[in-house]
């Protein structure tokens, strides 16, 4: 259950911020298609960013933060960005798939979540407007070249694999040797999200120099029983720090 009055866009990881910054270019070229009557570009564009945005990046990396963390900000920060998206794509794809729209729009009014908001059916509101206040060109840049880096990350890991070096991704540590300052600035950033986005146990950075270097190790210390992540710091029941946190709480 979502709390509005506990969430917000502050509240947002960058990755939330980006995927809804995702979501305003998709509502503003779905608009300019439909405004154009070119219905074959609507049906792509949404096609494209379930199947490659959300589908084969953002709810990939989802997973642990929705499953692991409970009543966590984090966890709260997710549902918050996947309400904003699914409500935006059943007006979108009301028009299309009418009596599949709607039969979910019913669903999502049931939930005790921002329902009062709803109109009692999808038709009765308004096509979604894109909000520029979500629009970041900095995150489009960023997530970019993390996406990049992502891409031959999973390549080394598919290779790790055939070496037997690790059977899953989350039994990797990868480290990354940036070949420039900028790179090593711009993932240190976002450390703390990598090991969610390249859904990895450890990463590592080290500033190396002329080449971009990435290399993929078993991880280090134990697999926790509750998350399947591997940690140094299990205890005697094999759960890592996060979640004795957790559950603790």
């Amino acid at each position: 259950e979502i709390r509005e009055s506990e969430i917000s866009y502050d509240n947002l990881l960058e990755i939330d911020k980006y995927m809804l910054h995702r979501l305003q270019r998709l509502i503003t070229d779905v608009t300019e298609a439909f405004e154009n009557y070119e219905f074959h570009k609507v049906i792509y564009e949404l096609n494209n960013f379930c199947v490659i945005d959300l589908s084969g990046f953002y709810l990939d990396i989802l997973k642990d933060r929705l499953y692991t963390k409970a009543s966590s900000v984090e966890r709260r920060a997710a549902q918050y960005t996947l309400y904003e998206i699914l409500v935006a794509l059943l007006k979108m794809l009301s028009p299309i798939l009418s009596f599949t729209a709607e039969e979910a729009w019913q669903e999502l009014r049931k939930l005790k979540v921002k329902s009062g908001k709803l109109k009692e059916s999808v038709f009765l509101e308004d096509f979604p407007h894109a909000n520029t206040e979500y629009i970041s060109e900095e995150l489009e840049k960023n997530f970019g070249i993390i996406i990049n880096i992502r891409d031959k990350v999973n390549s080394e890991l598919e290779i790790a694999r055939r070496k037997d070096i690790i059977h899953s991704s989350l039994e990797a540590k990868v480290i990354i040797q940036p070949d420039t300052e900028d790179l090593y600035n711009l993932l240190k950033k976002y450390e703390a999200e990598l090991v969610a986005i390249f859904i990895v146990s450890q990463v590592e950075l080290l500033l190396s120099g002329t080449e971009l270097k990435i290399t993929v190790l078993h991880a280090d210390g134990k697999k926790c029983l509750r998350c399947w992540n591997w940690s140094v710091d299990t205890d005697e029941n094999n759960l890592c720090s996060r979640c004795r946190k957790v559950l603790n709480a």
